[in-house]
């Protein structure tokens, strides 16, 4: 056993099978078998959930080896003393009925005392066996040299007696992070329990982040968790990088086949693919997903991360992320925006320091197996490192190898004087002085493994090698040995740096020249790989650090068009900013090569807001046109007339457009037609032409089922849904969208889908179906807010603002509407921001507050001055909720003004919108007893809802009629929002009963009451109204509705009678 530690090899499976006993003519001779194990030297041990282990196995395990964490000789040593507690005893010192709970034992309980048993067993030896089996590694002998030493003389052979004890410096415990380990185990015990929970470590480099994700993933380990781990790449890497390396842990092939196809553009489809793998290995086992560096992720995994945690029915996993800090290195504004999301408000925050003197004190000792170090030697220590982990480690190990720290004859370590020189401020001059100290193949070893960036495989470092293979191998494992590298992955066929700091030790140390060369070597060898494809990334960061400009160009403009595909805006600025800086060589094989990167970036910024930017680009591309290619001038125009529409710029947008259009049918480009016809059709809705809208989705309908495809299907009955619903035909509407949800959800079209989804509401909203359109609305608000989608989630509030306001509900209605409000300025994207201050300003107007009211009408105001005619059909509902707020404030003749705008504006183009105008404008002078106007007012809206077959505002503004041919009634007549329709039910009557119960802010009670009442009196006969009244509601509903808002029992008392005095005068003898 001394033997194999000494070749730096650690067996890992010692048990009584592995031994082999022979009786020779020399004697007895003992041969250890099965080496199988000792050349993976990993950080994660052989675990004691994976497939095959057997409770043997678990029986001679250590603790450490059972937590799943880092090896070395020391736990041969405990397995050791399995073995000869076995033989003392008869049996192991611990069993069970299964692995994990052998391996339970063997870290929590101590083993049966050897006296229990009556048999004679020396005092001395049963020391020995004691020793062997502590649980610390640190706690039991150091070495087989130094076990020899502490055996009885008769066990021990003449020539093992003058054997030299010789300690190694061993991997340091872990140390000082008690309290942290305390909070993550109790994390633990919480996903077990189906809770979620998050926890974010972060810290200076070297601060021991990943020892502590090491350990909480060992603790996981034996409670039978799937630890998952990633990190993120500091040079970039792949999309979803750190996510691809973190589920490729997983050996369950029929769960991930579930994955997501590499080529899959649909983020959101991605990351809901994603996220059911996750949730369908939680049915198998609690789950911890530890990402690493999150510094460094990709945009598109932490929007995953914000994807889950968003998700209403969120999956009971952990999920740890450390990130990396330092005054020197300031986190982005990207990071800093994910780590202070509301979807991370519950994380649990670590910030680790540095360790204070007394744990930097046993840091050291225990890379020594001892317990303490000199005190003195300790305070320098200490103030050389200041306590940061990894500093501590190194320095140990540098003063072990300058023979400052050394061992006598005994094995006991001696300290002698610090040189000033030997440490330096520098942990990354300290870690380079112990590269140093490695044979000069191990070293050029670690040059090449260095420039790879992130991981790598044993194949691609092969490659570019170019010498023995075998030899290769050895000096890999030597290497890991040292705990420079680290392997993972199922097969523990990669490798990477164990200290990132280290990797970048050397890589910034390597000569110019000789670095380029590694780099253009290993992007060859990537060239040449089956999966090059996948690898344009690190291709493309490969040829440029070589200043192979070529292919540099090549491979970072496939990674910028990947990313742009995939929705990953900021990444894809990143590579297509990096190309640009290489044009003024001229890089672009031709003209016509050109002009597609200037339309692929100008893409690219134009998802990032940076509309003028675009533009400019466009206008270079254009400059570079041959005569002949009018497939790239089509192109250019259409992108020119998509920004120019975001820029609300509607006749330069419909030039651009029509344009382009005319090209795409000259060149039969049957794609670019489609796409052409759309953007047409959408600029001409939003700009209230729907006619013409009409025309161009008919004709893109056409178009797509001219390509016949199942998921050209889904996106004609959307289109056809959209065409019903511009020419307000909702029944057909709500047919084709429906069906446009069910057709999208099977093939995976998840943004289609939600469109179609988000189009629903209105529909439902306009057949008077308002539970089912409120109850859409809240879907689909659960959903933009999963995906994060900021602009659908403030529409969908500003809906339900709506639909409140429609039932009578002002407060809901206000709530709503500021909600909306407070979406609609956290993006750029505001043009209906002013119908959200018009809902605000109505609800607070009918709920009498005044100030509120003309607070937000003064805003809307803003927005009815700024419109331009992009978005002129929300115009009349904001005019509208103007002059709601004016009349309350008894400002009638602005009111007025206001109302009659809400007409004008959109006289020719008419709508929904405007006819509904013209039903609150009857309204407003229904209330005045002006009777003329109101009846010219309500005769129009009737004429405008029967032409666009809106049945349910048909019957409103029949019932406001109906009002207008009557006596005058009194100014505070009820509002036709408050109005039920239906059949008249006790639900419907405690609606109403509830409704008056919350208004406690109404200033008139009578007002409120007669409101209530009067609103019911117009729609049923009397009769109806008072039997329900007297039998179907509470008792006394008038009475407790006044005393509701604490008047005198008196004044409810005789306002009640009032009340039921004129419903008696109204009702016909029954």
């Amino acid at each position: 056993l001394a033997y194999i530690h000494a070749q730096g090899a650690v067996h890992r499976d010692l048990q009584p099978s592995n031994i082999m006993v022979l009786e020779t003519v020399e004697g007895i001779e003992t041969t250890i078998l099965d080496m199988g194990l000792a050349k993976f030297r990993h950080l994660h041990s052989v675990s004691i959930t994976q497939t095959g282990a057997t409770i043997g196995t678990a029986e001679y395990m250590s603790p450490e080896q059972g937590k799943g964490l880092w090896v070395d000789h020391r736990s041969d040593l405990y397995s050791l003393g399995v073995i000869l507690y076995e033989m003392l005893m008869g049996t192991p010192p611990f069993s069970g009925q299964n692995p994990i709970s052998v391996i339970l034992k063997h870290i929590r309980e101590m083993p049966p005392p050897i006296d229990e048993v009556n048999i004679a067993v020396h005092e001395q030896m049963k020391q020995i066996v004691l020793k062997l089996l502590a649980k610390g590694a640190v706690d039991r002998y150091q070495s087989a040299e130094e076990l020899m030493q502490a055996l009885p003389s008769e066990l021990v052979l003449l020539e093992d007696e003058q054997r030299d004890v010789h300690r190694k410096v061993v991997r340091p415990q872990f140390v000082g992070r008690e309290s942290e380990m305390k909070i993550l185990s109790a994390m633990l015990k919480d996903v077990q329990a189906g809770k979620q929970r998050m926890v974010l470590i972060s810290g200076e480099p070297g601060v021991g982040k990943s020892r502590l994700a090491e350990e909480l993933l060992g603790d996981a380990l034996i409670h039978d968790f799937l630890c998952l781990k990633g990190a993120g790449q500091e040079e970039g890497g792949q999309i979803y990088g750190a996510l691809i390396d973190a589920f490729r842990q997983v050996k369950t092939t029929d769960l991930m086949a579930g994955l997501p196809d590499s080529l899959e553009t649909d983020k959101f489809f991605v990351m809901e693919r994603w996220l059911q793998v996750l949730k369908r290995l939680r049915q198998k086992q609690p789950i911890v997903l530890c990402l690493e560096d999150i510094q460094w992720l990709d945009e598109l995994t932490l929007e995953f991360l914000q994807y889950v945690l968003r998700d209403p029915e969120p999956c009971p996993f952990l999920l740890c992320l450390t990130c990396r800090w330092s005054n020197l290195e300031p986190l982005s504004e990207e990071i800093e925006n994910f780590i202070h999301s509301n979807e991370f408000a519950e994380a649990t925050q670590m910030q680790l320091k540095n360790l204070p003197r007394e744990e930097v004190g046993y840091l050291a000792a225990s890379m020594l197996g001892e317990r303490s170090i000199p005190s003195d030697a300790l305070q320098t220590l200490f103030r050389e490192t200041g306590g940061q982990p990894l500093f501590v480690v190194e320095a140990v190990r540098t003063l072990v190898n300058a023979d400052v720290v050394r061992q006598d004859v005994s094995g006991d370590w001696q300290w002698g004087e610090f040189p000033e020189t030997l440490l330096s401020d520098d942990i990354s001059e300290v870690l380079y002085r112990r590269i140093t100290a490695l044979s000069a193949v191990q070293q050029r070893v670690l040059e090449y493994a260095c420039v790879f960036m992130s991981d790598f495989s044993f194949e691609l470092l092969a490659a570019v090698w170019r010498g023995d293979e075998l030899e290769l191998l050895d000096m890999l494992d030597d290497l890991v040995a040292e705990g420079l590298l680290t392997t993972y992955g199922n097969k523990k066929e990669r490798y990477q740096f164990s200290q990132g700091l280290c990797r970048r030790a050397i890589y910034d140390r390597l000569q110019d020249v000789r670095r380029r060369l590694l780099h253009r070597e290993i992007g060859n060898a990537l060239e040449e790989t089956e999966d090059a494809e996948e690898l344009t990334e690190d291709l493309a960061d490969h040829f440029a650090a070589a200043e192979e400009q070529n292919k540099a160009v090549k491979y970072t403009r496939l990674s910028g068009k990947k990313a742009l595909e995939k929705h990953a805006y900021r990444q894809a600025l990143m590579r297509f900013e990096a190309v640009r800086d290489w044009t003024a060589d001229d890089v672009f094989e031709s003209q016509v090569d050109a002009i597609d990167f200037l339309c692929d970036y100008a893409d690219v910024l134009r998802n990032c807001g940076q509309h003028n930017r675009a533009l400019e680009l466009l206008d270079e591309a254009k400059a570079l046109l041959p005569d002949d290619r009018r497939d790239l001038k089509a192109r250019i125009l259409n992108r020119e007339g998509i920004i120019h529409s975001v820029l609300q710029q509607e006749e330069i947008a419909e030039e651009y457009m029509l344009e382009a259009l005319q090209l795409y049918r000259e060149l039969e480009d049957l794609d670019g037609e489609i796409h052409a016809l759309g953007s047409l059709a959408y600029l001409c809705d939003v700009s209230g032409r729907h006619k013409e809208a009409i025309v161009y989705m008919r004709r893109e309908i056409e178009k797509y089922a001219a390509l016949g495809e199942a998921q050209n299907k889904a996106i004609v009955q959307g289109r056809e849904g959209m065409v019903a619903l511009v020419e307000f035909r909702f029944e057909t509407a709500k047919e084709h969208l429906k069906a446009t949800v069910k057709t999208s959800q099977q093939l995976g079209l998840e943004h289609h889908r939600l469109w179609a989804l988000n189009l629903l509401p209105r529909v439902y909203f306009y057949l008077g179906d308002l539970n089912r359109a409120e109850a859409v609305s809240l879907k689909v608000i659960g959903e933009w807010q999963k995906q994060g989608l900021v602009y659908g989630e403030a529409m969908n509030f500003l809906y339900m603002g709506e639909l409140a306001l429609e039932r009578g509900d002002f407060a809901e209605a206000l709530e709503y509407a500021e909600v909306s409000i407070e979406r609609f300025l956290e993006i750029p994207r505001r043009d209906y921001i002013y119908r959200a201050y018009a809902i605000a300003a109505t609800a607070a107007a009918r709920m009498g507050n005044v100030e509120t009211a003309l607070e937000w009408a003064e805003k809307a105001s803003e927005g009815v001055q700024q419109a331009a005619g992009m978005y002129t059909g929300i115009l009349p509902l904001v005019y509208c909720g103007i002059g709601v707020a004016l009349a309350k404030a008894g400002r009638i003749a602005e009111a007025e003004e206001a109302f009659e705008q809400a007409i004008e504006c959109r006289r020719e183009s008419k709508g929904d919108h405007w006819a509904r105008a013209l039903l609150m404008a009857g309204e407003f002078y229904l209330e005045r007893d002006r009777m003329t106007r109101a009846k010219a007012h309500l005769e129009a809206s009737k004429q405008a809802f029967e032409e666009m077959e809106m049945s349910y505002f048909l019957e409103k503004t029949q019932v406001l009629l109906n009002q207008s041919g009557e006596p005058s009634r009194n100014e505070n007549a009820a509002s036709s929002s408050a109005v039920p329709v239906g059949t008249l039910s006790v639900d419907r009557w405690n609606l109403l009963y509830d409704m008056s119960q919350e208004l406690t802010i109404e200033h008139d009670v009578k007002v409120l009451l007669d409101r209530t009442l009067g609103n019911l009196l117009t729609v049923y006969p009397a009769e109806r109204v008072i039997v329900a009244i007297k039998n179907d509601t509470p008792k006394d509903f008038v009475v407790d509705a006044v005393l509701h808002l604490n008047l005198e029992s008196d004044d409810a008392e005789a306002l009640s009678g009032v009340l039921f005095a004129a419903l008696l005068r109204q009702m016909n003898p029954f």
